[in-house]
């Protein structure tokens, strides 16, 4: 990835590389196709990047074990920890649109699970 060496270059901006982060190219006629050029489309590894499905999801999960022995009867159970780029704001900015990415995060536990009763504090 040569291109990580520019993000954390000192001294005087490249501004042709940082002028070609991410565009939007359309070729009509005969060959037409739309896709995304640039740098940003190494780096997320989209491969021809001509639609949304080439880019890799935002948002990973894994599985979490969850075990409180300290704050009443002991409870456990496996639910799933979700975190990630969850959307996206869009502003006007000084001299255009400013994109601004959403990160979230959440727990999902199986219907019933010990665990919700302990984090309501209902067992205790």
């Amino acid at each position: 990835m040569d291109m990580l060496g520019k993000l954390v270059d000192k001294g005087i901006p490249d501004k042709e590389w940082w002028g070609h982060i991410l565009s939007w190219n359309i070729r009509h006629g005969s060959g037409a196709r739309s896709w995304w050029p640039g740098w940003m489309i190494d780096f997320l590894m989209a491969g021809k990047a001509e639609n949304p499905l080439d880019f890799q999801r935002g948002v990973v999960s894994v599985p979490l074990r969850i075990i409180d022995s300290v704050f009443g009867p002991p409870v456990n159970d496996i639910g799933e920890l979700v975190a990630g780029t969850v959307g996206y704001t869009v502003k006007e900015g000084d001299r255009g649109p400013v994109l601004e990415a959403r990160q979230g995060w959440v727990l999902l536990l199986p219907k019933g699970s010990p665990v919700i009763s302990r984090i309501r504090g209902e067992d205790l």
